[in-house]
């Protein structure tokens, strides 16, 4: 009787302590979610709602973003699959693909300068887009010429070589063998162009704008200057192109001349590696048109091009600071992560250092740090990009008075 008495009595003062302390914890994971009535503005029945602002962004970002894409060739993965892969990674982080865009560019302006081909071409020739064209159907194309399986993509000192000796011939249109995309271009510049007047007009009229349509402004400059860079870029080439072999040649006589551009490959490769710095020359790809100081110039400017756009992106989400937030949590979310998605490419740049720095040495304590190096990029980079972009659907859920409202002649122009 005892025992039960005093069971009771631990009951009793256990149960006022855990209510006590349930009511302190359920107020600060409800502040997470929880929103002031009176900050939100109610929707205007003259006006818009979420739903076309959501409409009208995502329909700019998917279509720029998705026609921004010019993947290279990539054995295993279908040009489908490597745009799918390229979307994701520009609609977290767009900047990404505008420095790809300047090292693409800059390298194939390279070689129109010292070849003189055609940039459309240079693309081409640079992006691994170009092979050996067959004799004739059924050819085996596991014939090993060195370095060089028999169709594979050629390097740019192999269609150097080839041209040299009057092998092969560049002349020969690859418009027919490529997908145009000028409609689909057209339209999203069209579209773009329609959400920035829209967005420039709800200035004149002094009306607040959403995170979203901030953001979206973002990915339409990126897409304009990507667009630029990649006006001679073939889209949707999905399997290497042939190249047609001049008159009175053979298929055998293309091959050897592959097999001695390899050997004259390596032999370059290892004369530059003893009187290269070795820090230097560990970057210069095979193949490449390029010094190899000049070639880590390039990749020293490009690198810096990298932070610079990180550093810019950043700072734009950063001015949207005090734009109003549903909760005083995501206000804060919002500064940090702006925070550190403008700082967060160099602090990349600095892993890729030391993850070029592990592979020379060799060394457990570096391969582990390379291990940890990849969690810290997870964590420092991606998962603020993902917030942000998050972050501008989610806010909607709550917003200040004006938003809603529409321009006098916009209500006329209804986004795409």
């Amino acid at each position: 009787m005892s025992s039960s008495l005093e069971a009771a009595s631990i009951s009793r003062w256990i149960e006022p302590q855990c209510l006590q302390h349930r009511s302190s914890v359920i107020p600060r994971l409800a502040a997470l979610h929880q929103m002031d009535p009176s900050i939100c503005a109610p929707p205007n029945p003259s006006g818009r709602n979420w739903t076309d602002i959501v409409r009208s962004c995502t329909s700019v970002i998917v279509l720029s973003v998705w026609q921004l894409q010019r993947p290279n060739i990539v054995k295993g993965l279908g040009p489908t699959c490597m745009k799918l892969l390229w979307a994701l990674l520009t609609a977290i982080a767009p900047d990404i693909l505008l420095v790809v865009a300047v090292w693409e560019y800059s390298t194939a302006l390279q070689v129109h300068q010292k070849q003189g081909w055609e940039m459309s071409k240079c693309y081409l020739a640079t992006t691994g887009c170009f092979t050996i064209a067959m004799e004739k159907e059924g050819m085996q194309k596991e014939e090993a010429a060195g370095e060089y399986v028999a169709g594979d993509p050629l390097t740019i000192e192999d269609i150097r070589a080839l041209i040299s000796q009057d092998l092969v011939s560049m002349d020969a249109p690859y418009d027919s063998l490529i997908k145009p995309q000028t409609w689909s271009v057209l339209l999203a510049c069209l579209q773009g162009m329609s959400f920035i007047v829209q967005c420039m007009a709800r200035g004149a009229f002094h009306l607040p704008m959403t995170t979203l349509e901030y953001g979206t402004i973002i990915y339409v400059f990126i897409a304009v200057a990507v667009y630029i860079l990649y006006k001679d870029k073939q889209p949707d080439v999905s399997e290497p192109l042939p190249l047609p072999l001049t008159p009175k040649t053979s298929f055998n006589q293309v091959i050897r001349a592959v097999r001695d551009s390899c050997a004259n490959k390596r032999a370059s490769s290892s004369s530059a590696e003893s009187s290269i710095p070795r820090t230097r020359n560990a970057a210069v790809p095979e193949g490449s048109s390029v010094g190899p100081v000049r070639w880590w110039l390039q990749t020293l400017m490009v690198s810096l091009l990298c932070i610079g756009s990180s550093l810019f992106f950043g700072l734009l989400h950063l001015l949207a600071w005090n734009i109003q937030f549903p909760t005083k949590v995501e206000h804060d979310l919002w500064l940090i992560c702006s925070i550190i998605s403008a700082f967060g490419q160099a602090i990349v740049a600095g892993l890729i250092r030391l993850s070029n720095f592990s592979r020379r040495r060799e060394s457990s304590y570096l391969v582990r740090g390379r291990s940890a190096a990849f969690v810290v990029f997870v964590l420092v980079y991606v998962f603020p990009r993902a917030f942000l972009f998050f972050e501008m659907f989610y806010g909607l859920r709550c917003t200040e008075a004006g938003v809603w409202d529409t321009t006098s002649w916009t209500q006329y122009l209804p986004f795409i």
